[in-house]
């Protein structure tokens, strides 16, 4: 459920000293990997809707927010209170402050169910830009302050920041990029002047990423499609899209450009492990060749799971904590690093599942750095990713693969086979 009636208050701008700041490309980022009960569930969305501003949406799960009691009645009224603060850096890499600003937001309910919070705020942002943004959000009741960081790429009109996807039911935007079976959505797109739009179609399978020491050329992506269409613009300026095919949807202002924004459908249960072949699927990483071609040939995958992780786990009840552990990682490599393939297939998302999330992250504009321990401690395990160009998604990242690796990846390894994960994360 997504409340949308709550009192928005906008406060005076304010504004951090340079003194007090740093490059963002040098702060611990580690808690944009934060999942559950450590972090305030928060999704954004940017929609550079005119030439000189640009739009930032946020939705807000409400399971981490704190909730008080206004009434002494029975039925009473319940309200959380959330203060945001953003601040506009020129970019990853340089602290100067381009704007910065304040709201407060109220939320009432009558019951304390788990629900979401839909808003908005503009920031002046001019189109050739390509700046980071910071957005802080504290819950009042709870004096408990999280961070986020937002990539606001105004480079060109035709990147995927200048579309936005809405639920056609409730007007309000769409918080990830991809959709289901026969699930309407309307596109919008900011320019006015332009009718219609170009969509190609891609039916791929994509490879599992290896593991980290094997250094390895990757295969070259296909730009063959596998089908193209127009599209008209809307009075009321958007397109209707639906489907039930899966595979990604390419949408341009011009086919003969790169850029656009891209729709995805993996399959109707993402970003969920729920079938026994995915679950299977998901297994590459912690089985032998042999362990992993047995499971997937078995006649009953379901029953061939259970015992596999009865095995490793010695008795029922630690094999239910390493199942929930590790799927759930799964689960958040795809929301956190799906691209033009699914999260837990990435370079990323194989680190994030046997390792888990990183202590440290630093981010710049082309890179992330994950670190497994304390920085500059020589047992610690230090990852680092460089962002890929890719014309469908900006989550789309490559290791930089070494040798050095084998001993650190076997050991974590070995730590899931003998039931000995550290750090469950739920």
């Amino acid at each position: 459920m997504r409340h949308y009636l709550f009192f928005i208050s906008f406060l005076s701008l304010f504004l951090w000293s340079c003194s007090s700041t740093q490059q963002i490309s040098r702060r611990n980022l580690s808690e944009v990997y934060k999942t559950g009960n450590e972090k305030l569930q928060t999704d954004f969305l940017v929609y550079h809707n005119s030439e000189k501003e640009s739009t930032v949406h946020f939705q807000i799960d409400t399971k981490k927010l704190t909730y008080a009691r206004q009434s002494s009645a029975e039925n009473g009224i319940y309200s959380a209170k959330a203060k945001i603060q953003y601040m506009l850096f020129k970019s990853y890499d340089d602290h100067e402050l381009v704007d910065s600003g304040s709201m407060q937001i109220e939320d009432f309910s009558n019951q304390l169910d788990q629900h979401l919070i839909y808003g908005k705020f503009n920031i002046p942002v001019n189109y050739g830009a390509y700046n980071a943004l910071m957005v802080q959000i504290t819950d009042v009741y709870q004096d408990e302050t999280f961070d986020y960081y937002i990539t606001i790429d105004k480079t060109s009109h035709d990147n995927r920041q200048n579309f936005l996807a809405v639920d056609p039911e409730t007007n309000t935007p769409i918080f990830r990029d991809w959709f289901y079976d026969n699930e309407e959505i309307h596109i919008m797109y900011s320019n006015e002047s332009i009718s219609s739009l170009h969509i190609k179609y891609y039916n791929r399978d994509f490879d599992i990423a290896p593991p980290p020491f094997v250094v390895y050329n990757p295969k070259q992506f296909d730009y063959l499609t596998d089908n193209e269409f127009d599209v008209s613009i809307s009075n009321e300026g958007y397109f209707s899209f639906k489907t039930t095919v899966e595979g990604f949807y390419h949408i341009q202002v011009d086919p003969n450009k790169r850029e656009g924004f891209t729709l995805f459908h993996y399959n109707d249960g993402f970003p969920k492990i729920n079938t026994p072949y995915e679950m299977v699927s998901a297994l590459r990483f912690v089985t032998s060749k042999n362990e992993f071609e047995d499971l997937m040939d078995a006649a009953d995958q379901k029953e061939a799971l259970d015992k596999f992780w009865l095995r490793i786990a010695n008795n029922p009840d630690r094999a239910r904590e390493l199942i929930k552990a590790y799927y759930n990682r799964v689960q958040n490599a795809n929301i956190f690093f799906s691209c033009h393939k699914e999260g837990w297939k990435t370079d990323r998302g194989i680190v994030y599942i046997v390792f888990g999330p990183p202590d440290i992250v630093y981010k710049s504009s082309s890179a992330e750095s994950w670190v497994y321990g304390e920085e500059n401690n020589y047992l610690s395990v230090t990852f680092n990713f460089i962002k890929v160009d890719n014309p469908f998604s900006d989550r789309d990242y490559t290791l930089k693969r070494s040798p050095i690796y084998k001993n650190q990846w076997y050991r974590a390894v070995d730590s899931w086979r003998q039931g000995r994960v550290t750090s469950l994360d739920y």
